[in-house]
C-alpha cells in the first residue's frame, strides 16, 4: 500500500496502524499522531488543517471547508442545520458552514456549535462524548425565535468533527437533537478523517433506525469525508501515567464568557471582522516573518476568518488555537506551553507544538469579558508575547 495510504507509529500508550481505501488527501498532509493523557483512549489523530494542535495556514484550512462542503447534498425546502462539535471542530464545522453558503446562497442554513460552557436562560440539549476527557457536551437552542424555527424544523442535519472512529458522540447528539425535530430526514455525518469501516458504518445505521419513532421513515445518512479507512490500537499494557488535569467544573452561567462572535447561540451568515481592525493590523505586523492567530479554546472562528483577512492582504499567517485537551509531548506533538483558563473556571490550558521564535507576532483572539483587565488573559499575553484581540465588548488590537 502507498505510504499515503497507510500510518504505523508506536506511541508510549501503544502501537496505532492506519490504513486508508479512499483519499482525497495524502494521509501525512492531513493529520499526524499523538498520545492522549486520557485513560479512556491512549491515541489522538492530530489533523494538520483544523488549526488547533498544529499551526495550519488559512488558506489550507479554507481548502478543507471547500472540499468537505462540497460533498454535502442542496437544503432542500428547509435551510439545514449544521453543528460543530466542542471543542475540536467547532472551527471546522463553521468554515464549512459558510462554505456551503457560498454554494448555494443565503438562507441556505443555520450554524450551531456545541459548547462545554452552559448559558443561564438557555433552552439546552445535553449529550456525551464518552471517549473524551471532558465528556459532557451542551447544545443550546437559538434564542432568536427564526432562528429557533429553522432549529426545529430543519430536514438536512450536518454534523461535523475532525475524525469519525466510532460515530457513538454523533448518535448521542443526534438522540437529542431529534426529539425536537421527529421530522428530520437527512444526516450528513462529516469528518476530515472517517475511520469508521463498514461493519461500524452499519451498526450506526442500526442504532439511528433504533432512534426513529414508530412511523417515521427511516433517515438517510452519508458520511463525507476526505479520507476513508480504519485503524487498530494495541494498547501498552505497561504504560502508566499520572492522572490527567481536570477538564471540566461545574458552571452554571456562562453568558459573560459568550461574545456576539460566538455561534453557541447560532449563526445564518458568515462572519466578518472589520476592515478597519484589518487594515491596521496589516500596518502593524511584520511581513518578513509568520504571524501566528490564535483561538481561544473552542473560540476557534474568529481567530482563522482574522487569519484568512491578514493572509488575503499579504502577510504570512499561521492559525492555531489553545485546547483544554490533555495530550503527551511525542509523535506530532513537539511541545506543550501551559496556559491559564480564560473562561473563569480554573481548568488548565494548552498550546502545543509552539515556539516563540517561529513568529513575528502572535495576536490572541479571545472572547474574555470586560475591560480585558482579567490576570489570567494577562498573564496569557505575557506568556505568549502576544497583542490581544478582544471580541467580547467591542474589537481591539
Amino acid at each position: 500500500m502507498p505510504e499515503a495510504m497507510q500510518a504505523h507509529v508506536e506511541l508510549p500508550t501503544g502501537s496505532l496502524k492506519v490504513s486508508l481505501r479512499r483519499a482525497d488527501w495524502p494521509l501525512h498532509e492531513l493529520c499526524g499522531f499523538a498520545a492522549r493523557h486520557n485513560p479512556k483512549r491512549g491515541f489522538l489523530f492530530v489533523s494538520k488543517v483544523l488549526g488547533k494542535h498544529w499551526p495550519c495556514k488559512p488558506s489550507v484550512m479554507r481548502a478543507a471547508h471547500v472540499a468537505l462542503a462540497a460533498k454535502l447534498a442542496a437544503p432542500g425546502d428547509a435551510p439545514a442545520l449544521f453543528i460543530g462539535l466542542a471543542e475540536t471542530a467547532t472551527g471546522l464545522g463553521q468554515g464549512v458552514f459558510e462554505q456551503y453558503l457560498e454554494r448555494f446562497g443565503p438562507g441556505s442554513a443555520l450554524y450551531v456549535q456545541t459548547t462545554r460552557y452552559p448559558l443561564s436562560g438557555a433552552e439546552m440539549l445535553p449529550f456525551l462524548e464518552r471517549h473524551s476527557h471532558a465528556q459532557n457536551l451542551r447544545l443550546h437552542v437559538p434564542e432568536r425565535e427564526d432562528w429557533a424555527g429553522l432549529f426545529k424544523r430543519a430536514r438536512l442535519l450536518v454534523l461535523v468533527d475532525d475524525e469519525l472512529s466510532t460515530g457513538d458522540t454523533y448518535l448521542s447528539l443526534i438522540a437529542a437533537y431529534s426529539a425536537r425535530n421527529p421530522a428530520l430526514e437527512e444526516i450528513a455525518a462529516v469528518s476530515l478523517c472517517n475511520f469508521m469501516d463498514e461493519p461500524g458504518q452499519a451498526r450506526f445505521r442500526e442504532q439511528l433506525a433504533l432512534l426513529d419513532a414508530a412511523g417515521v421513515p427511516p433517515r438517510r445518512v452519508s458520511f463525507p469525508a476526505l479520507v476513508e479507512g480504519q485503524f487498530t490500537f494495541s494498547a501498552n499494557p505497561d504504560f502508566q501515567a499520572p492522572p490527567p488535569p481536570a477538564a471540566q467544573a461545574d458552571m452554571n452561567c456562562r453568558r459573560a464568557y459568550n461574545s456576539g462572535a460566538s455561534a453557541r447561540l447560532g449563526s445564518d451568515a458568515s462572519l466578518e471582522v472589520p476592515e478597519s481592525l484589518v487594515a491596521g493590523l496589516v500596518r502593524t505586523l511584520p511581513r518578513d516573518e509568520p504571524v501566528l492567530v490564535l483561538g481561544s479554546g473552542e473560540f476557534m472562528h474568529p481567530a482563522f476568518v482574522l487569519g484568512a483577512a491578514l493572509e488575503d492582504a499579504g502577510l504570512e499567517i499561521r492559525v492555531q488555537s489553545t485546547t483544554r485537551s490533555p495530550v503527551l509531548v511525542g509523535a506530532s506533538i513537539g511541545s506543550r506551553l501551559s496556559l491559564p483558563d480564560l473562561y473563569g473556571e480554573g481548568i488548565p490550558n494548552a498550546l502545543y507544538n509552539f515556539k516563540a521564535e517561529d513568529y513575528g507576532a502572535v495576536l490572541l483572539c479571545h472572547e474574555s469579558p470586560g475591560d480585558g483587565n482579567d490576570s489570567s488573559l494577562a498573564t496569557s499575553l505575557q506568556l505568549l508575547g502576544a497583542r490581544s484581540v478582544g471580541f467580547n465588548g467591542g474589537l481591539a488590537a
